[in-house]
Protein backbone atom coordinates (compact mmCIF):
# COMPACT_ATOMS: atom_id res chain seq x y z
CA UNK A 1 0.00 0.00 0.00
CA UNK A 2 2.41 2.23 -1.09
CA UNK A 3 0.27 6.05 -1.25
CA UNK A 4 -0.58 5.14 2.50
CA UNK A 5 3.09 5.80 3.48
CA UNK A 6 4.91 9.30 4.13
CA UNK A 7 7.84 8.22 2.06
CA UNK A 8 6.52 6.76 -0.47
CA UNK A 9 9.15 8.79 -2.94
CA UNK A 10 11.86 6.26 -1.64
CA UNK A 11 10.04 3.58 -3.40
CA UNK A 12 9.20 5.17 -6.35
CA UNK A 13 11.29 5.09 -9.53
CA UNK A 14 10.15 7.07 -12.64
CA UNK A 15 10.93 5.04 -15.78
CA UNK A 16 9.65 6.95 -18.06
CA UNK A 17 6.32 7.66 -20.65
CA UNK A 18 4.11 4.70 -22.39
CA UNK A 19 3.38 6.79 -25.42
CA UNK A 20 6.15 7.77 -27.24
CA UNK A 21 7.05 10.65 -27.86
CA UNK A 22 8.96 10.35 -31.50
CA UNK A 23 7.33 8.70 -34.23
CA UNK A 24 8.25 8.43 -37.81
CA UNK A 25 8.99 6.69 -41.42
CA UNK A 26 10.88 6.63 -44.33
CA UNK A 27 10.06 6.00 -47.78
CA UNK A 28 12.08 5.62 -50.76
CA UNK A 29 11.59 4.73 -54.16
CA UNK A 30 13.85 3.81 -57.37
CA UNK A 31 12.84 3.54 -60.44
CA UNK A 32 15.12 1.53 -63.48
CA UNK A 33 13.34 1.86 -67.39
CA UNK A 34 10.55 -0.13 -67.14
CA UNK A 35 10.77 -1.09 -63.14
CA UNK A 36 10.39 0.66 -60.07
CA UNK A 37 10.83 -0.36 -56.17
CA UNK A 38 10.35 1.00 -52.87
CA UNK A 39 10.32 0.40 -49.40
CA UNK A 40 9.22 2.17 -46.33
CA UNK A 41 10.22 2.32 -42.45
CA UNK A 42 8.09 2.93 -39.52
CA UNK A 43 9.52 4.00 -36.16
CA UNK A 44 8.38 4.81 -32.40
CA UNK A 45 11.23 6.09 -29.63
CA UNK A 46 11.28 7.32 -26.13
CA UNK A 47 8.53 5.15 -24.66
CA UNK A 48 8.81 2.16 -22.16
CA UNK A 49 6.24 -0.85 -21.60
CA UNK A 50 5.12 -2.62 -18.26
CA UNK A 51 5.57 -6.17 -18.77
CA UNK A 52 2.68 -7.99 -17.84
CA UNK A 53 3.55 -9.46 -14.09
CA UNK A 54 5.10 -12.87 -13.67
CA UNK A 55 3.74 -13.48 -10.59
CA UNK A 56 0.18 -14.06 -9.51
CA UNK A 57 -1.10 -14.24 -5.88
CA UNK A 58 -3.19 -17.86 -6.80
CA UNK A 59 -2.91 -20.07 -10.18
CA UNK A 60 -6.05 -22.00 -11.82
CA UNK A 61 -5.87 -24.73 -14.47
CA UNK A 62 -6.97 -21.99 -16.76
CA UNK A 63 -3.69 -19.90 -16.01
CA UNK A 64 -0.71 -19.72 -17.95
CA UNK A 65 2.92 -19.85 -16.76
CA UNK A 66 5.71 -17.55 -18.51
CA UNK A 67 8.74 -19.35 -19.87
CA UNK A 68 10.36 -17.28 -17.42
CA UNK A 69 9.07 -19.20 -14.49
CA UNK A 70 12.01 -21.77 -15.95
CA UNK A 71 14.55 -19.47 -15.16
CA UNK A 72 13.93 -18.33 -11.23
CA UNK A 73 16.10 -18.35 -8.24
CA UNK A 74 15.72 -22.01 -7.02
CA UNK A 75 19.24 -22.66 -5.15
CA UNK A 76 21.64 -20.66 -3.95
CA UNK A 77 24.27 -19.14 -6.35
CA UNK A 78 20.95 -18.79 -8.61
CA UNK A 79 21.10 -15.16 -7.70
CA UNK A 80 24.44 -14.58 -9.97
CA UNK A 81 22.41 -15.85 -12.95
CA UNK A 82 18.76 -14.33 -12.67
CA UNK A 83 16.98 -11.95 -10.97
CA UNK A 84 13.41 -14.00 -11.22
CA UNK A 85 12.73 -14.62 -7.62
CA UNK A 86 12.15 -18.12 -5.94
CA UNK A 87 8.57 -19.53 -5.00
CA UNK A 88 8.72 -18.87 -1.52
CA UNK A 89 6.40 -21.42 0.85
CA UNK A 90 3.26 -19.82 2.69
CA UNK A 91 4.54 -19.42 5.69
CA UNK A 92 7.24 -17.01 4.45
CA UNK A 93 4.84 -15.16 2.34
CA UNK A 94 2.43 -14.97 5.41
CA UNK A 95 5.39 -13.17 7.11
CA UNK A 96 5.84 -10.68 4.76
CA UNK A 97 1.87 -9.62 3.76
CA UNK A 98 2.06 -9.23 7.49
CA UNK A 99 4.04 -6.04 6.66
CA UNK A 100 2.46 -5.10 4.17
CA UNK A 101 5.17 -6.24 1.13
CA UNK A 102 4.25 -8.67 -1.21
CA UNK A 103 7.04 -10.55 -2.58
CA UNK A 104 5.95 -11.30 -6.06
CA UNK A 105 3.92 -7.81 -6.46
CA UNK A 106 6.98 -6.10 -5.73
CA UNK A 107 9.16 -8.16 -8.42
CA UNK A 108 6.23 -7.14 -10.86
CA UNK A 109 6.07 -3.82 -10.06
CA UNK A 110 9.80 -3.47 -10.46
CA UNK A 111 12.19 -1.82 -12.65
CA UNK A 112 12.95 -5.59 -13.91
CA UNK A 113 9.37 -6.00 -15.46
CA UNK A 114 10.09 -2.61 -17.95
CA UNK A 115 11.12 -2.67 -21.46
CA UNK A 116 12.08 0.03 -23.98
CA UNK A 117 8.96 0.39 -26.20
CA UNK A 118 11.33 1.73 -29.18
CA UNK A 119 11.13 -0.41 -33.04
CA UNK A 120 12.11 -0.32 -35.83
CA UNK A 121 9.31 -2.08 -38.80
CA UNK A 122 10.09 -2.59 -42.18
CA UNK A 123 6.40 -1.76 -43.16
CA UNK A 124 6.25 -2.34 -47.04
CA UNK A 125 8.34 -3.82 -49.90
CA UNK A 126 6.59 -2.75 -53.53
CA UNK A 127 8.24 -3.54 -56.54
CA UNK A 128 6.52 -3.06 -60.28
CA UNK A 129 6.87 -3.18 -63.85
CA UNK A 130 5.10 -0.86 -66.43
CA UNK A 131 4.48 -3.16 -69.43
CA UNK A 132 6.51 -0.90 -72.91
CA UNK A 133 3.90 0.13 -74.57
CA UNK A 134 4.50 -1.46 -77.92
CA UNK A 135 3.42 -5.00 -76.00
CA UNK A 136 0.25 -3.22 -74.07
CA UNK A 137 -0.83 -1.52 -78.30
CA UNK A 138 -0.63 -5.41 -78.75
CA UNK A 139 -3.57 -6.28 -76.51
CA UNK A 140 -5.04 -2.98 -77.05
CA UNK A 141 -4.75 -0.84 -74.16
CA UNK A 142 -2.37 2.00 -73.88
CA UNK A 143 -0.85 0.94 -70.63
CA UNK A 144 -0.27 -1.99 -68.62
CA UNK A 145 1.53 -1.96 -64.95
CA UNK A 146 1.79 -5.25 -62.60
CA UNK A 147 3.11 -4.52 -59.08
CA UNK A 148 3.61 -7.14 -56.36
CA UNK A 149 3.45 -5.51 -52.51
CA UNK A 150 4.19 -6.77 -49.19
CA UNK A 151 2.91 -4.95 -46.28
CA UNK A 152 3.87 -5.39 -42.65
CA UNK A 153 7.22 -7.11 -43.77
CA UNK A 154 9.48 -7.51 -40.41
CA UNK A 155 10.05 -5.82 -37.49
CA UNK A 156 14.10 -5.28 -37.09
CA UNK A 157 14.33 -4.07 -33.57
CA UNK A 158 12.43 -4.52 -30.37
CA UNK A 159 13.59 -4.62 -26.79
CA UNK A 160 14.52 -8.43 -26.58
CA UNK A 161 12.46 -7.73 -22.49
CA UNK A 162 9.22 -8.38 -24.86
CA UNK A 163 10.27 -11.88 -25.91
CA UNK A 164 8.63 -11.55 -29.45
CA UNK A 165 5.38 -9.79 -28.36
CA UNK A 166 4.74 -6.70 -30.84
CA UNK A 167 5.38 -3.24 -29.23
CA UNK A 168 3.25 -1.21 -31.60
CA UNK A 169 -0.11 -3.45 -30.56
CA UNK A 170 1.48 -4.98 -26.65
CA UNK A 171 -0.98 -2.35 -24.89
CA UNK A 172 -4.12 -2.38 -26.91
CA UNK A 173 -6.78 -3.14 -25.11
CA UNK A 174 -6.77 -7.24 -25.55
CA UNK A 175 -9.03 -6.78 -28.57
CA UNK A 176 -6.51 -5.98 -31.38
CA UNK A 177 -4.23 -8.21 -32.53
CA UNK A 178 -1.04 -7.56 -34.93
CA UNK A 179 -1.45 -6.63 -38.19
CA UNK A 180 -0.72 -9.69 -39.81
CA UNK A 181 1.84 -9.46 -43.27
CA UNK A 182 -0.14 -9.20 -46.36
CA UNK A 183 0.76 -9.67 -49.88
CA UNK A 184 -1.07 -7.70 -52.66
CA UNK A 185 -0.78 -8.79 -56.67
CA UNK A 186 -1.78 -6.05 -58.86
CA UNK A 187 -2.32 -5.59 -62.98
CA UNK A 188 -3.52 -1.80 -63.92
CA UNK A 189 -4.73 -1.28 -67.69
CA UNK A 190 -5.37 1.77 -69.20
CA UNK A 191 -7.69 1.50 -72.21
Amino acid sequence: NLQERKDVMKYIKYEGVLDAPLSGGLTNSFTYKDFSFSFGFVFRAGNVIRLDDLFSSSYTGYTSLSRDMENRWIVPGDELLTNVPTIVDRRFNRDLDAQDLNLYEMYNKSDVRVADGSFLRLKTISLGYNIPVQASNILGVHSARVSLQVQNVLLLYSDKKLNGLDPEFYRSGGVALPTPRTYSFSVNIGF
